[in-house]
């Protein structure tokens, strides 16, 4: 399992033509990269969550200034083996350390692997818990 601290961005919006697009263009002018991104409707509202990895860039106040709320938070980056049980081991893991999923969702590869985003509220405590995961998952192997 490969793990990449990433910082993930919430941004609400009106459910029409133009907003994500307006999004799109704020990214491009910034030059920042996105290294994941999902949106979705509820009723007359759209949320789009995207991933950076870079933390030196303006995300937060350029995409302010273009009139957007923002919300952000660390996330973690997961390449994990794409069997079941996985995510199950992963969320036991984390409950057992008394650690909260904020946020998960993913996607895999024909290849077998998986690649999940992990927000929880205790992102050093669940950096250990993670590291435990993966050298039980070791020794299990």
């Amino acid at each position: 399992m490969i793990r990449q601290k990433v910082t993930q961005y919430c941004v609400p919006m009106p459910n029409d033509i133009a907003s994500i697009s307006r999004l799109a263009k704020v990214l491009s002018e910034e030059q920042i990269g996105v290294a994941g991104l999902m949106a979705e409707r509820y009723s007359d509202i759209s949320v789009v969550t995207f991933l950076t990895e870079e933390e030196t860039k303006p995300v937060r106040s350029a995409l302010e200034s273009a009139g957007f709320k923002v919300f952000e938070r660390p996330a973690f980056l997961l390449d994990i083996p794409n069997h079941p049980g996985e995510i199950s081991g992963l969320a036991k893991c984390l409950a057992d350390e008394d650690i909260n999923i904020e946020s998960i969702y993913g996607t895999t590869n024909a290849a077998g692997a998986a690649k999940l985003v992990l927000a929880v509220d205790q992102i050093d405590k669940a950096q250990t818990a993670l590291g435990k995961y993966v050298e039980k998952a070791r020794v299990a192997a």
